[in-house]
């Protein structure tokens, strides 16, 4: 009723005119004098119209006269006497604004200019709000499902694993291994990007959103074969300074609160054209574990006598894991349709783990190992990103960017070797460098066609360059192993989305990608003048690979990637998505999963026992052709999503146990021609319970007659929160 009042008491006191110059002193008589200015929001800087402004006579504080803002925020009210005066500007949603002390006189002047007057957005207090809708903390898209992390005071502390356990389809276990329905084969991007180091490296208070996409599109990445897991950051939004700092800790039954805990602090500082964000985090994590192992083996040959071999062991593991981490971020607003973006961070982290073995079977003996990264051990990345929008078209977009990424690690093994009863006694210890620099660029292109049909292209180019040396002590045995791996990945894609109708859309893509990679492989500086000779299988090992060492490999090859989604919606909050698309595992690619030591021909765990653990640097890509159904739907207090998937594999990447060297057990990885893997996921959250699983039976088909690669399997697992 106020408001009302004022806008009418607007149109019956005289008006300035509209349009014009509107700091002129209006046609009349000489000592007749007038009050003109212009109204902006404080925030945006925009010009405000229809603002009530009404002057006062300071004398009496009356109200003489009064008018509204035009479009372009500027008022004029005229035909003023001399004396002194006071205005006041009001406007629904702002904080009303007072401007006094004008004075007209004669001798002063009779025309007073107030310039910008700056209004104060404020919030409305009304008697009762009813509530439309809501930003749910689950959203399903027509491929992906995402998780809002920000909206859920839950997970405002902690890192990035204590997100991701919340995360329909996703767990985390004990060491930190991230599955997706199950599959530890998962890609885990952070702001659209690879991810470098460890999650646990995040904070929690860091992470706007997480995306959970089964069935990718051919504009992602194909790489993991279980889906792709994307997590947001915040990059800050409001105006002024704003700020957070967050404290967590922890304890268990093996350490206390001083040994589990981490500080972050987030700031944003935006104005004007200026959006700068930082975050600043530490993070102390330590683990424990400790088990037992049993292993009985029989053999049955027609011609030989039976034979058992027996495995028989305990071990306990601990580790200590400290990260510092500090992000810089700038966005820069040439204009309201032009953004460019720098972002630089760096993180610091040490590891000191512990190990111990106990053999009983098929010798005695104990094995205590330690790794400890005793030099600097940092990742850093830059990233710059142009962001190009069109005012007609909100849909339209050209986005374009550069990234690069540096991780040194530094690390010492050491072995403590007691064999009761023996002269093999031996402390020794190898040190470990890896040296790695990756680079990215991007470039994509939105086009709406319609309101209800889009196209999108673009063009990746991801390089990789890894250098690691092992300078290594075993039983005796010295020497240095020289890794190196190059990898070129150059990608253009397609991708059109089209909705059909309320009820149903398609999105069809394809991808087209060019790989080279080389490898190298190289044991060097070769001493054994003081080994004891045929004391340790993993020496025996690598003196026979010095003998026979493996020729450098180069290849290269074309894939195409076909995509194609529908999606149909049974109503408003139940929907159905089907998918079909490509995927690949390469063998030796970086992040989670087994990485480069699928193809690194010599062991990366060199004070292993019972076995030779070696990678394959002549792996083919493992391809996969994979169905996907999903039903979602709101449930009581939660909601529920359940998935069928079936899986046609080529040249599926296995574990095999090379038994081609005498005397010596070594495991390694093998294509195996074909594979098909069918099954069944589900996840619902119920009052914040969280409860989920995955069932699915795997079969492999090679033309050889090696059980190894013609195995079957069945996997099922379930988890609560």
């Amino acid at each position: 009723m106020y408001f009302l009042s004022i806008l009418l008491l607007s149109f019956l006191l005289p008006h300035g005119d509209d349009h014009g110059d509107h700091s002129h002193q209006r046609p009349g008589r000489s000592n007749q004098g007038s009050i003109s200015g212009i109204i902006i929001d404080s925030q945006t800087k925009d010009p405000i119209e229809y603002v009530s402004v009404s002057v006062y006579l300071i004398e009496d504080n009356s109200i003489v006269s009064g008018g509204v803002s035009d479009i372009d925020g500027a008022f004029y009210i005229g035909e003023l006497p001399p004396s002194k005066y006071k205005i006041v500007a009001e406007f629904i949603g702002y904080e009303t604004s007072t401007l006094s002390n004008i004075n007209l006189n004669p001798q002063k002047g009779m025309r007073y200019n107030t310039g910008k007057i700056n209004l104060v957005q404020k919030s409305i207090d009304l008697e009762a709000v009813k509530v439309i809708d809501d930003k749910p903390l689950y959203e399903f898209e027509t491929d992906k499902l995402v998780y809002n992390a920000s909206d859920d005071i839950i997970t405002g502390s902690g890192t990035a694993e204590d997100v991701l356990k919340k995360t329909p389809m996703v767990t985390v276990d004990q060491e930190g291994e991230i599955s997706l329905r199950g599959n530890p084969n998962v890609k885990i991007l952070v702001n659209g990007r690879p991810i470098r180091s460890e999650v646990s490296n995040i904070s929690a208070s860091t992470i706007e959103k997480v995306e959970v996409i089964t069935a990718p599109s051919a504009k992602y990445d194909p790489e993991g074969m279980a889906g792709i897991i994307n997590i947001e950051l915040k990059r800050g939004d409001y105006d002024g300074f704003n700020g957070s700092i967050r404290l967590n800790a922890r304890n268990n039954k093996h350490y206390s609160m001083s040994d589990m805990n981490g500080l972050t602090f987030y700031a944003n500082y935006r104005k004007d054209k200026l959006n700068f964000y930082s975050s600043i985090s530490t993070n102390n994590k330590k683990g424990y574990s400790d088990g037992h192992r049993y292993v009985t083996t029989e053999y049955y040959d027609s011609d030989l006598a039976d034979l058992t071999e027996y495995l028989n062991f305990t071990y306990n593991d601990s580790n200590e894991r400290y990260s510092k981490r500090i992000q810089l971020g700038l966005d820069y607003y040439l204009s309201d349709e032009l953004t460019f973006n720098w972002e630089l961070g760096f993180d610091s982290h040490l590891k000191d783990e512990i190990g111990s073995q106990t053999f009983t079977e098929p010798f005695y003996g104990i094995f205590n190992t330690s790794g400890v990264d005793d030099r600097g051990n940092y990742d850093s990345e830059g990233i710059f990103e142009l962001t190009k929008t069109f005012k007609d078209y909100p849909d339209r977009e050209i986005f374009f960017s550069l990234s690069h990424h540096n991780h040194d690690d530094y690390e010492t093994e050491s072995l403590f070797y007691d064999a009761e009863g023996t002269d093999a006694n031996r402390d020794e210890s190898t040190i470990v460098t890896n040296l790695l620099g990756m680079y990215e660029m991007s470039f994509n292109y939105k086009l709406p066609i319609t309101d209800k049909e889009k196209l999108e292209f673009g063009y990746d180019g991801d390089f990789i360059s890894s250098d690691q040396s092992m300078d290594f002590e075993l039983a005796g045995l010295e020497g240095i192993n020289d890794f190196y791996y190059d990898r070129d990945i150059h990608a253009i894609y397609f991708e059109y989305e089209r909705e059909l109708s309320d009820k149903f859309s398609i999105k069809p893509s394809f991808r087209y990608e060019y790989v080279d990679r080389n490898i190298t492989s190289e044991i060097n500086n070769i001493n054994s003048e003081n080994y004891y000779g045929g004391s340790n299988v993993l020496a025996d090992y690598i003196l026979y690979n010095n003998q026979n060492q493996t020729p450098v490999v180069n290849s290269s090859y074309t894939t195409f990637y076909p995509d194609l989604h529908f999606s149909y919606n049974l109503n408003k909050k139940q929907s159905l998505q089907f998918g079909v698309s490509k995927r690949v595992e390469r063998p030796g690619s970086f992040g989670h999963g087994r990485g480069q030591m699928q193809i690194r021909p010599f062991p990366r765990d060199i004070y292993s026992e019972g076995f030779v653990f070696v990678g394959n640097p002549t792996l083919d890509p493992e391809h996969s052709t994979q169905y996907d159904i999903s039903f979602k739907s709101p449930a009581p207090m939660g909601f529920f999503t359940s998935s069928i998937f079936y899986h046609e594999i080529t040249d599926k990447i296995e574990w095999y146990d090379d038994d081609s060297f005498a005397n010596l057990d070594v495991l390694t990885f093998e294509n195996s021609a074909k594979a098909y893997k069918h099954g069944i996921s589900f996840f619902m959250m119920l009052a914040g319970q969280v409860l989920g699983g995955t069932y699915s039976k795997e079969s492999l088909s090679d033309p050889s007659d090696d059980y190894e690669l013609n195995e079957s399997s069945t996997f099922k697992n379930m988890y609560f929160q």
